[in-house]
Formats: C-alpha cells, sequence, structure tokens
C-alpha cells in the first residue's frame, strides 16, 4: 500500500511501547517519515501517571 503521507509527527504522551502501540503502528503505516515527539516537563512534583522510576528512567 502507498505511503499517504511525507511525514507525519507521532506525540508520545504516556504510552511509550514500540511494539503494540497502534497509533505509532497507524503513523508508520502512512507515511514515508514518522518523527517522534516527547515533550518533558521540568515541572518536578508528583504525577498521577508517572512514579518515580518512570520519571528517572524518563530523565536518564
Amino acid at each position: 500500500m502507498p505511503k499517504t503521507y511525507r511525514r507525519v509527527i507521532h506525540w508520545f504522551r504516556r504510552d511509550l511501547r514500540l511494539t503494540d502501540n497502534t497509533s505509532l503502528l497507524e503513523a508508520l503505516s502512512s507515511a514515508v517519515e514518522v518523527v517522534p515527539v516527547y515533550v518533558l516537563s521540568d515541572w518536578s512534583g508528583p504525577h498521577l501517571w508517572t512514579g518515580a522510576k518512570r520519571q528517572k528512567f524518563l530523565c536518564d
């Protein structure tokens, strides 16, 4: 199937998985180039969905 788009942006929010990430797989199948984006906030307070281990992993 031909690629519909030349370039798409995939915004990683909470789901950082690569193998079974439905939206990432859709982006990869529909575009020649996929630009991954993840915004890491410098806010150091607790997040409801991010524990200490995940925060450490993201900062390493």
